[in-house]
């Protein structure tokens, strides 16, 4: 029996949401990477304008040092996708972790320089491209 729900949605075009609910352990945290491999395909095979992907763990009631563990994997799979990873809603869990789990839920530490961005078929990557020498 799962003790924990994830729900994804697109608040925004530019934004994808991975909502965890209940225990965050090695289960969630193996859903969660298997719900971003899938994300990750969408993009890599149709492209998207997706530019930051979000974890919300407002809803989690409990997390493991293992189950966290799986957020540094996520973040590679998202950065290799150019866009930024962030965790949200976690403050109420800082003080029921392990202390070794504790910079896994720091917000802001999963930005990524970016790689090469996500893109619609046919269009080249977001933004300017700098000028040879600048």
């Amino acid at each position: 029996m799962n003790d924990h729900l994830l729900t994804a949605d697109s608040p925004r075009a530019d934004t994808y949401r991975v909502r965890v609910s209940g225990v965050f352990d090695t289960a969630a945290g193996a859903h969660l990477l298997r719900q971003l491999d899938a994300w990750a395909h969408h993009v890599d095979t149709h492209g998207g304008t997706t530019q930051t992907v979000v974890a919300d763990l407002t809803g989690v009631t409990a997390a493991s040092l293992a189950g966290l563990k799986a957020l540094p994997h996520a973040e590679r799979t998202v950065g290799r996708r150019g866009c930024v990873f962030d965790v949200v809603g976690a403050d109420h869990l800082l003080g029921r972790v392990p202390a070794a789990a504790r910079p896994l839920l720091r917000p802001g530490r999963r930005t990524l320089s970016p790689g090469p961005a996500s893109r619609r078929p046919g269009t080249g990557p977001r933004g300017p491209v700098p000028a040879a020498g600048v």
